[in-house]
């Protein structure tokens, strides 16, 4: 969100201390009018901080905007299990379709006490090819909250070896 296309803002700054006015936490940092900031903090879960957002707009005049807030989570959710196949509801996996042009996966045991699970993705490759951006995955599939998965209409290649990623990410944006 840039703020000078609404309220014609020049600039912004952003401090953030252990108290009101204090910047010892991150000190005060030239955002532009970018108001999205997320930097490493180095604070603990349960640690209170407090934020200033001053800016100004371009007559010169600033206004500043204070707010606390308790660090609710630093960590990573739990990493899960990743069956390939569907579960056949006694616990064990279901027979995989034998058309290369479908792939199922079921996942379980991901958790996350502090913020909980947003969203899951489930990537679908074959070594040497991996899962990151320009790693030559042969399908990324945005899983929402779904713990089965079946990908259809795939491209994939008689006698390679395909294996499931599952990364989970919790509400605080931290993923496994």
């Amino acid at each position: 969100w840039n703020v000078s296309d609404v309220f014609g803002v020049a600039g912004c700054v952003v401090r953030i201390g252990s108290t009101v006015g204090k910047d010892d936490v991150l000190p005060d940092t030239d955002v532009g009018t970018n108001v999205t900031l997320a930097p490493a903090l180095g604070v603990a879960e349960g640690d209170h901080i407090h934020a200033t957002v001053s800016c100004t707009n371009v007559h010169g005049q600033t206004t500043a905007q204070h707010a606390e807030f308790a660090v609710i989570e630093t960590t990573a959710p739990v990493a899960g299990k990743v069956d390939d196949g569907v579960r056949d509801g006694e616990g064990g996996e279901a027979s995989v379709s034998p058309i290369v042009t479908t792939a199922s996966v079921h996942f379980h045991g991901f958790s996350d006490d502090e913020s909980g699970i947003a969203s899951y993705t489930v990537c679908l490759f074959a070594p040497p090819a991996n899962c990151s951006e320009g790693g030559g995955a042969a399908a990324i599939y945005d899983a929402a909250r779904e713990h089965d998965v079946t990908l259809t209409d795939l491209d994939l290649v008689d006698g390679l070896n395909y294996r499931f990623a599952v990364t989970a990410t919790n509400n605080a944006g931290f993923d496994v």
